[in-house]
C-alpha cells in the first residue's frame, strides 16, 4: 500500500473545486488559498462540474492549470477525472486526464466505475487505464457513486473480482453511499476497505421529505465523529478533500441549481474545515462525542 503520508490531529484537507460548481477555475483558485488551503482537487466531472476537459487540452493547457495553481499556493493530491470507465471512448479519456493528473503533481484520479451492463468493457478498459497510470505513478481511486460500487463492502467485493492492480483502490464518499443505500452506516461500511481505502470525499447528505440534499459538514446525517475514527482505526494514510455540492438537490435523480454566492461557499468550506479538524482533535485527545 503506498503511504501517502500519516494523517495528523490536524489533517491538511484539499477542496474539491465542485465546491464552487459554476465559477471558473481561476476564481475558485483564489478563493480556496484565502481561505487557507493548501491542497485542491480540481474537478472534471462528467455531467456535473468540469473545471477543466483534460482531452480537450494540450500541454500548454496544462501548463498554464499548473502555472495558476502555483501562483496561489495550491498543490494537488488528487484529481476528480471522473468519467463512465464501461464506454467504447474512455481509455482515450482517462489516458489525457492521467497525463493531467501527473502534470499537476496529483497521485490519485477519481473516478465513477460503469453500470453492470457494461462490466466486460469496464474491466477491458480499467486493464489498460491501470498499467498506464502505474507507469507513471498514480493511482486511481473507483469512487462509491452508484454503477458497479454503492458501497465500502460492494468496492472490496468488486477489487476482490478484477486482476491485482497494485494501483487500483477506493475513494469513499459517505454522502453518496447513505443516497445509495440508506440502510448502511459508512462508519461501520468502511471498514471493508481495510487496506484498499486510498481517498476520502467528505461529502454531508440530509433529507427533508422527499427531497436529498448536500449541506455543509456536521449538518446532515453522516456520522462523522464515528466515521473519522474508523479510518483512523484502520490506519488510513490517504488524502481527503471536502465536497460540498451545495446546488445539488433531488429525489431520485439530481438537479443542478443555481450557484450558490461565493461567500456561502467559503463560509461552508470554512465552517466544514473546522468540524473535521475539530473531530480529530477530539479523538486524538481520547474525548467523548456522546
Amino acid at each position: 500500500m503506498i503511504n501517502f503520508g500519516m494523517v495528523k490531529v490536524k489533517p491538511e484537507l484539499a477542496v474539491n473545486t465542485a465546491s464552487y460548481d459554476g465559477y471558473d477555475l481561476p476564481v475558485v483558485l483564489e478563493h480556496v488559498a484565502r481561505l487557507g488551503f493548501g491542497l485542491v482537487e480540481i474537478a472534471a466531472i462528467k455531467g456535473f462540474t468540469e473545471h477543466v476537459i483534460p482531452e480537450k487540452m494540450c500541454l500548454s493547457d496544462f501548463s498554464r492549470v499548473a502555472k495558476l495553481m502555483n501562483s496561489n499556493g495550491l498543490s494537488s493530491m488528487s484529481f476528480s477525472g471522473h468519467a463512465d470507465l464501461g464506454q467504447d471512448n474512455t481509455v482515450e479519456v482517462i489516458k489525457k486526464r492521467i497525463d493531467f493528473a501527473e502534470h499537476i503533481g496529483a497521485r490519485i484520479i477519481n473516478t465513477f466505475t460503469t453500470e453492470p451492463q457494461n462490466y466486460c468493457l469496464f474491466r477491458k478498459n480499467l486493464d489498460v487505464v491501470a498499467r498506464y497510470a502505474e507507469k507513471r505513478g498514480i493511482w486511481i481511486g473507483l469512487e462509491t457513486d452508484a454503477g458497479l460500487i454503492y458501497t465500502g463492502e460492494e468496492g472490496a467485493e468488486l477489487l476482490e473480482k478484477l486482476d491485482d492492480y497494485p494501483n487500483v483502490g477506493i475513494n469513499y464518499d459517505p454522502g453518496n453511499v447513505i443516497f445509495f443505500r440508506s440502510n448502511v452506516l459508512p462508519e461501520h461500511d468502511v471498514a471493508y476497505l481495510r487496506g484498499r481505502l486510498i481517498h476520502v470525499h467528505l461529502k454531508e447528505i440530509t433529507k427533508t421529505g422527499d427531497e436529498w440534499s448536500f449541506p455543509g459538514l456536521g449538518k446532515g446525517l453522516v456520522n462523522f465523529p464515528a466515521f473519522i475514527a474508523q479510518i483512523i482505526n484502520m490506519n488510513f494514510h490517504g488524502p481527503m478533500s471536502l465536497e460540498l455540492e451545495l446546488n445539488l438537490t433531488g429525489s431520485t435523480d439530481f438537479i443542478v441549481g443555481p450557484r450558490k454566492p461565493l461567500h456561502e461557499i467559503d463560509q461552508e468550506l470554512t465552517q466544514s474545515a473546522l468540524f473535521i479538524r475539530d473531530i480529530f482533535q477530539r479523538l486524538a485527545s481520547g474525548n467523548s462525542f456522546q
